[in-house]
């Protein structure tokens, strides 16, 4: 049973997406993030669907967007951790 605080639950309960902590992945050997997105039916979330990204690979999704005016996009874990940016901060 999933930690009734953990990404997946919150994902379910709220049906969005959810976010969880930057962990060590044991099988890569390096730092990634889970993300979790709920599967919706008739309105209601039945499942939660997870995978885990590298926050490198994150950085390059941001980056990829079009801000404009000096604006950027962060992604923050569940612990208020900074995972990725689409720009570097000065």
């Amino acid at each position: 049973r999933a930690d009734p605080g953990s990404a997946a639950v919150r994902a379910f309960e709220t049906a969005r997406p959810a976010v969880g902590d930057l962990m060590s992945s044991r099988l890569a050997e390096q730092l990634v993030v889970p993300i979790y997105v709920p599967v919706v039916r008739s309105g209601r979330p039945v499942h939660a669907l997870g995978l885990t990204l590298e926050p490198d690979r994150l950085a390059r999704l941001l980056r990829a967007q079009d801000f404009h005016g000096g604006a950027y996009a962060s992604i923050i874990d569940a612990r208020g951790t900074i995972v990725s940016r689409s720009a570097e901060q000065h």
